[in-house]
């Protein structure tokens, strides 16, 4: 058999956490039955109720806590991201400064009669210039698609703290639904346990009134008969009493009915 005992709030806020860990959220019935299974203790619903409510206040600040550590923990991954894009791009200009700077050099040479034959100087500058070219339109791609992958990791950062924003707003929806339903639910309970017992009542003072009703039925009939008899030995002065009783308990049973 079960046994009563008080438990404590904060026996109730360790069965939440372990409902949570078993990935059920806490309700009424729910921790009613973890200590049901426990140790068999019970408490009433208003103290289940109360102490439920305050642990969900206690989650609800963890839970707004882990959001803000999540935002905070991943944008230093961006600014490095961010960082990283810069030096690339700062490299790549560097380089292309440095090859335009070589061809200028080349062309000054060739004009100072640094080589021996102009075309072939020529040649190389326009080979180099060529090469030149195709690096910087490779550069530029390289730039492009770099420059398109650090806005689609910025956008997928900003989607998933949307995200993250509207699934903490619903838990609160659904967290503050639950407990209204739970609210409605023990007003409920407490609406038929005294429905139950109005109708108990009832039923009894049905029970008392109808042995009442019965034990007034015999007496009238045994008064009758024994009018009967008076009348048959024509004893006047006993009939008169007799059937003066009779009508008295016939007034009072119809008053009752």
């Amino acid at each position: 058999m079960a046994r009563k005992a008080n438990i404590s709030r904060e026996e109730i806020h360790q069965a939440c956490w372990d409902l949570l860990e078993q990935n059920y959220f806490p309700n009424i019935p729910r921790i009613a039955e973890y200590f049901s299974n426990l140790d068999g203790r019970k408490c009433s619903n208003t103290t289940l109720l109360n102490s439920i409510s305050e642990w969900e206040v206690i989650y609800k600040e963890q839970e707004q806590v882990k959001f803000h550590a999540l935002g905070e923990a991943v944008k230093p991954v961006f600014k490095k991201l961010e960082r990283e894009f810069i030096q690339v791009l700062q490299s790549q200009l560097d380089d292309k400064v440095g090859e335009f700077e070589h061809t200028e050099k080349l062309k000054s040479d060739a004009s100072n009669g640094r080589y021996l034959s102009l075309s072939t100087a020529l040649s190389e500058q326009e080979s180099a210039l060529h090469e030149s070219q195709q690096k910087v339109s490779l550069m530029e791609k390289e730039m492009l698609s770099l420059t398109n992958e650090l806005t689609y990791i910025k956008q997928r950062y900003e989607d998933t703290l949307s995200t993250l924003h509207l699934s903490n707003e619903k838990t609160v929806d659904l967290e503050i639904q639950l407990k209204e339903s739970q609210i409605n639910l023990v007003q409920k309970e407490i609406d038929i346990v005294k429905a139950e017992s109005a109708t108990q009542a009832l039923q009894k003072d049905n029970d008392r009134l109808s042995h009442h009703s019965q034990a007034q039925s015999l007496e009238i009939n045994e008064l009758k008969e024994k009018l009967e008899s008076f009348r048959e030995k024509d004893n006047s002065d006993l009939i008169n009493a007799l059937s003066a009783k009779l009508e008295s308990l016939n007034k009072v049973n119809q008053n009752k009915q």
